[in-house]
């Protein structure tokens, strides 16, 4: 189908829907659209021709938005393509999430799919802890009963050994001695063995019911460890309360430049790009995606359009950096001739309205971040963002 007809005719006229229309009425007015234009009802071949491609433009959202810079209508008629893509099919899937996950937009999710991995990750930890608790108290047991023996041992042969210092003290009265510094030992020995700090934790080398009072101390000793685990499985949560607020706070002209670096970097986050390097002066991150690298660019607080020398510079140095991609912020956004150079080296870019609008669609997208351990992804993402200048 020649898709590239859309230059022809504005796609949302075609279907009788407004520019900034979501996805499910873009489906509702395309199956209104074909009745129709359809042949058999009273249409005509051409005109369903039509309202297939408008279809086909505005349920893609690249296509979606270069169509709306050529027909200059909503935020894309000056912004960039969003989201961002490259050029080639590489590098294409730096943006399509890990584990299978799309660029579609989660329609009607609250949760989107970072969010439900990371839960998901937490709630296996948690079971796996709670399913765990029985094999930590068996292993308690099994190391406070081998102690307990062990003291017994000793303290049978400081006995023994007082025993024998006795019987040799009827001859060499000296070796009393010896019978004095075993009953000193033993009496340390007999005060009962301690599995932890605290007295509460000790048994009587001699009580009778040790077995049980082993039993009730491992029961509660695998509790509280479960529970301290547990706890550290929370600091997952609220990193990901931050990194939420980070990607969903609009990013204002009186914000820092490195507040809209970190909000960047979450939203590059979601799509799966670990930041790796900051340099302050040259304003540039480099991140590692699913085995490619990709540098990130920003300005803010110059609210004047980059100028195409600028995007000349960022090429040389994406070469330079040995990334595949480039990527850029800039609260004023390209000039013409910038644009169109950066959209030509597959330089994508964002002004700061297109940023705001461009990372809440990340946050309750499909993209589930980078691959591996999530939550030891998740902390890693916290401590580079920490290391960042306040």
């Amino acid at each position: 189908m020649p898709v590239k007809s859309w230059t022809k005719f504005n796609c949302y006229e075609e279907l009788s829907v407004a520019v900034g229309a979501s996805d499910e009425e873009i489906r509702a007015a395309f199956k209104h659209a074909s009745r129709r234009a359809h042949p058999d009802l009273g249409g005509s071949h051409e005109a369903q021709v039509r309202v297939n491609i408008a279809y086909e433009v505005l349920s893609n959202a690249e296509l979606r938005s270069k169509h709306d810079r050529h027909w200059k209508l909503g935020t894309s008629a000056t912004g960039p393509i969003v989201p961002f893509f490259t050029g080639e099919e590489a590098l294409r899937n730096l943006w399509t999430g890990v584990g299978g996950s799309s660029r579609k937009l989660a329609d009607g999710k609250t949760s989107s799919g970072l969010v439900r991995r990371v839960k998901d990750r937490i709630t296996r930890d948690r079971d796996r802890i709670t399913l765990d608790r029985e094999s930590r108290k068996f292993a308690s047991v099994d190391e406070f009963t081998k102690k307990l023996l062990k003291a017994r041992l000793e303290a049978a042969v400081i006995l023994l050994a007082m025993g024998l210092a006795g019987l040799v003290g009827v001859l060499y009265p000296v070796a009393f001695l010896g019978t004095l510094g075993g009953g000193a030992l033993l009496v340390t020995r007999l005060r009962g063995v301690n599995f932890g700090v605290g007295n509460e934790l000790s048994v009587a080398l001699l009580d009778p019911l040790a077995g049980r009072r082993i039993q009730e101390l491992a029961e509660r000793l695998s509790q509280e460890s479960v529970a301290r685990d547990r706890e550290r499985l929370e600091v997952h949560f609220a990193a990901l309360d931050q990194l939420g607020k980070l990607i969903t706070t609009s990013t204002k002209a009186a914000d820092t430049e490195n507040q809209v670096l970190r909000r960047l970097l979450a939203t590059l986050f979601v799509l799966g790009l670990m930041p790796t390097r900051h340099d302050p002066a040259a304003k540039r991150v480099v991140l590692q995606g699913e085995g490619e690298w990709a540098a990130l660019f920003y300005q803010h607080g110059v609210n004047q359009p980059l100028a195409v020398a600028t995007i000349e510079r960022i090429l040389d140095a994406r070469t330079a950096v040995g990334a595949q991609a480039a990527f850029l912020y800039s609260q004023g956004g390209l000039s013409a001739k910038a644009a169109e150079r950066a959209d030509s080296a597959y330089v994508r870019w964002v002004g700061m309205r297109e940023f705001n609008q461009w990372a809440r669609q990340v946050w309750v997208s499909e993209n589930g971040g980078p691959s591996g351990d999530i939550l030891q992804r998740l902390a890693e993402f916290k401590s580079f963002l920490d290391s960042l200048p306040a």
